[in-house]
């Protein structure tokens, strides 16, 4: 599945049902975490799909991300959803509880 299928048949499908029901945390759910994937759909594009590791792939994705207005916010709350909670990371943004929150180490 190519890139430009993948956030077609999934992508937006997911979006669309989340914007129809935007208060179902399943439809949130799926719908941030598979526009989350299109950075790496991208980069296997991008080497012809050829075999490539796990961390060559990660990082061809992060630098599709860091060129990608939000993506960067986008992985960081995929990653949440999908693990529950995050400690605090270099934004300094914490989630808890189905929240995000500013922290303040007094720095």
């Amino acid at each position: 599945m190519t890139p430009a299928e993948f956030f077609h048949h999934v992508v937006k499908k997911n979006y669309e049902a989340h914007c129809s029901q935007p208060n179902d945390f399943h439809h949130l759910w799926n719908a941030v975490v598979s526009m989350n994937t299109v950075a790496e759909y991208l980069a296997l594009e991008r080497v012809d799909y050829a075999e490539i590791s796990r961390e060559d792939l990660a990082q061809r994705a992060n630098k599709i991300r860091d060129k990608t207005l939000h993506l960067g916010d986008l992985k960081y709350c995929a990653e949440t959803l999908k693990h529950v909670r995050k400690i605090v990371d270099h934004r300094d943004i914490i989630f808890l509880a189905g929240q995000f929150y500013r922290y303040r180490s007094g720095r």
